[in-house]
Protein backbone atom coordinates (compact mmCIF):
# COMPACT_ATOMS: atom_id res chain seq x y z
CA UNK A 1 0.00 0.00 0.00
CA UNK A 2 1.51 3.31 -1.38
CA UNK A 3 1.63 6.06 1.78
CA UNK A 4 2.49 9.05 -0.43
CA UNK A 5 5.96 9.05 1.36
CA UNK A 6 8.90 7.35 -0.26
CA UNK A 7 10.93 4.59 0.76
CA UNK A 8 14.16 5.62 1.90
CA UNK A 9 15.65 1.97 0.98
CA UNK A 10 14.63 2.04 -2.37
CA UNK A 11 17.60 3.47 -4.24
CA UNK A 12 16.27 3.58 -7.54
CA UNK A 13 12.95 5.04 -6.90
CA UNK A 14 14.12 8.09 -4.78
CA UNK A 15 17.08 8.60 -7.73
CA UNK A 16 13.71 8.97 -9.97
CA UNK A 17 12.03 11.22 -7.80
CA UNK A 18 14.80 13.68 -7.37
CA UNK A 19 14.07 15.25 -10.72
CA UNK A 20 15.90 18.48 -9.04
CA UNK A 21 19.13 16.23 -8.17
CA UNK A 22 19.72 17.54 -4.77
CA UNK A 23 20.50 14.62 -3.64
CA UNK A 24 23.85 14.59 -4.69
CA UNK A 25 24.05 17.77 -3.48
CA UNK A 26 22.76 17.66 -0.49
CA UNK A 27 25.13 14.64 0.59
CA UNK A 28 28.12 16.59 -0.48
CA UNK A 29 27.30 19.30 1.84
CA UNK A 30 27.77 16.02 4.62
CA UNK A 31 30.88 15.31 2.80
CA UNK A 32 31.73 19.37 3.53
CA UNK A 33 31.46 19.11 7.12
CA UNK A 34 33.32 15.90 6.86
CA UNK A 35 36.27 17.33 4.81
CA UNK A 36 36.09 20.38 7.58
CA UNK A 37 36.49 18.06 10.43
CA UNK A 38 39.28 15.77 8.78
CA UNK A 39 41.48 19.14 7.55
CA UNK A 40 41.11 20.25 11.26
CA UNK A 41 42.13 16.45 12.60
CA UNK A 42 45.47 16.73 10.15
CA UNK A 43 45.92 20.08 12.14
CA UNK A 44 45.01 22.36 10.38
CA UNK A 45 44.04 24.67 12.94
CA UNK A 46 47.51 23.56 15.05
CA UNK A 47 48.75 27.26 14.58
CA UNK A 48 45.43 28.94 16.51
CA UNK A 49 46.02 26.49 19.20
CA UNK A 50 48.29 28.74 21.95
CA UNK A 51 46.43 32.04 20.70
CA UNK A 52 44.44 33.91 23.02
CA UNK A 53 42.80 36.49 20.87
CA UNK A 54 41.48 39.36 21.18
CA UNK A 55 38.35 38.73 18.69
CA UNK A 56 37.43 36.50 16.23
CA UNK A 57 35.81 38.09 13.57
CA UNK A 58 34.03 36.43 10.81
CA UNK A 59 33.93 38.10 7.19
CA UNK A 60 30.90 36.61 4.80
CA UNK A 61 31.18 39.16 1.88
CA UNK A 62 27.78 39.48 -0.14
CA UNK A 63 26.82 36.04 -0.13
CA UNK A 64 23.53 35.23 2.09
CA UNK A 65 24.44 31.85 3.02
CA UNK A 66 27.33 32.42 4.35
CA UNK A 67 25.66 35.70 6.80
CA UNK A 68 23.10 33.16 7.91
CA UNK A 69 25.85 30.71 8.72
CA UNK A 70 28.01 33.49 10.41
CA UNK A 71 24.84 34.77 12.86
CA UNK A 72 23.94 31.37 13.74
CA UNK A 73 27.57 30.42 14.83
CA UNK A 74 27.73 33.84 16.39
CA UNK A 75 24.71 33.18 17.94
CA UNK A 76 25.31 29.98 19.36
CA UNK A 77 28.94 30.40 20.57
CA UNK A 78 29.50 33.42 21.93
CA UNK A 79 28.24 32.82 24.97
CA UNK A 80 30.59 29.65 25.23
CA UNK A 81 33.67 31.35 24.17
CA UNK A 82 35.68 34.10 25.62
CA UNK A 83 36.54 36.18 23.28
CA UNK A 84 33.87 38.46 21.56
CA UNK A 85 32.77 37.09 18.17
CA UNK A 86 32.07 39.65 15.05
CA UNK A 87 30.22 38.45 11.81
CA UNK A 88 29.99 41.29 8.91
CA UNK A 89 30.09 41.72 5.13
CA UNK A 90 33.79 43.43 5.82
CA UNK A 91 36.30 43.76 7.75
CA UNK A 92 36.59 46.18 10.47
CA UNK A 93 38.64 49.01 10.78
CA UNK A 94 40.01 47.92 14.12
CA UNK A 95 41.12 44.49 13.25
CA UNK A 96 44.79 44.27 13.77
CA UNK A 97 47.87 41.71 14.97
CA UNK A 98 45.67 40.36 17.67
CA UNK A 99 42.79 38.88 15.97
CA UNK A 100 41.46 36.44 14.56
CA UNK A 101 39.47 36.90 10.75
CA UNK A 102 37.52 34.04 9.36
CA UNK A 103 36.72 34.41 5.58
CA UNK A 104 33.27 32.27 4.44
CA UNK A 105 31.86 32.87 1.12
CA UNK A 106 31.22 30.65 -1.89
CA UNK A 107 32.59 33.01 -4.61
CA UNK A 108 36.52 33.16 -4.25
CA UNK A 109 35.76 36.27 -7.00
CA UNK A 110 33.78 38.39 -4.09
CA UNK A 111 35.87 41.75 -3.81
CA UNK A 112 34.84 42.28 -0.17
CA UNK A 113 36.34 38.80 0.59
CA UNK A 114 39.99 39.19 -1.21
CA UNK A 115 39.78 43.38 0.92
CA UNK A 116 39.27 41.76 3.95
CA UNK A 117 41.98 38.46 3.43
CA UNK A 118 44.00 41.07 1.90
CA UNK A 119 44.18 43.66 4.60
CA UNK A 120 44.08 41.15 7.46
CA UNK A 121 47.46 39.91 6.19
CA UNK A 122 48.73 43.40 5.82
CA UNK A 123 47.92 43.72 10.01
CA UNK A 124 49.10 40.18 10.49
CA UNK A 125 45.55 38.78 12.11
CA UNK A 126 45.51 35.23 12.03
CA UNK A 127 43.73 34.93 9.03
CA UNK A 128 41.55 31.14 8.41
CA UNK A 129 39.93 30.87 4.90
CA UNK A 130 36.55 28.96 4.94
CA UNK A 131 35.92 30.26 0.50
CA UNK A 132 37.27 28.85 -2.32
CA UNK A 133 41.11 29.56 -2.40
CA UNK A 134 40.55 30.29 -6.20
CA UNK A 135 41.46 34.35 -8.21
CA UNK A 136 41.46 37.17 -6.09
CA UNK A 137 40.90 35.59 -2.82
CA UNK A 138 43.74 33.27 -3.33
CA UNK A 139 46.32 36.25 -4.59
CA UNK A 140 44.87 38.33 -1.45
CA UNK A 141 45.98 35.38 1.17
CA UNK A 142 49.82 35.31 -0.63
CA UNK A 143 50.00 31.94 0.60
CA UNK A 144 49.58 32.96 4.42
CA UNK A 145 47.02 31.59 6.28
CA UNK A 146 45.38 28.84 7.56
CA UNK A 147 43.52 26.79 5.11
CA UNK A 148 39.87 25.42 5.20
CA UNK A 149 38.91 26.00 2.32
CA UNK A 150 36.17 23.62 0.65
CA UNK A 151 37.80 20.33 -0.68
CA UNK A 152 34.29 19.20 -1.63
CA UNK A 153 32.35 21.49 -4.47
CA UNK A 154 28.66 21.89 -3.61
CA UNK A 155 26.00 23.71 -5.02
CA UNK A 156 25.76 27.49 -3.39
CA UNK A 157 22.17 26.55 -1.28
CA UNK A 158 23.84 23.86 0.45
CA UNK A 159 26.99 25.45 1.76
CA UNK A 160 25.54 26.70 4.55
CA UNK A 161 26.73 23.44 6.32
CA UNK A 162 30.04 23.69 5.46
CA UNK A 163 30.57 27.46 6.91
CA UNK A 164 29.13 26.65 9.91
CA UNK A 165 31.48 23.85 10.34
CA UNK A 166 34.71 26.04 9.49
CA UNK A 167 33.90 29.03 11.86
CA UNK A 168 33.01 26.31 15.12
CA UNK A 169 35.93 24.51 14.17
CA UNK A 170 38.00 27.96 14.61
CA UNK A 171 36.47 28.97 17.62
CA UNK A 172 36.87 25.57 19.08
CA UNK A 173 40.50 25.19 18.08
CA UNK A 174 41.50 27.90 20.38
Amino acid sequence: MRTGIPDLDDVEGLVALDVDGLLQSVARAGAQVRAVAEAVREGGLRPLADLRPRSVVVVFGSSRTAACAAELAVAVLAAHTDVPLVCGPALPGWVGPLDVVVIVGDDAGDMALADAAARAARRRAEVVIGAPMEGPLRDAVGGTGIDLSPRVHVDRRFGFAGFVAVIVSVVMGL
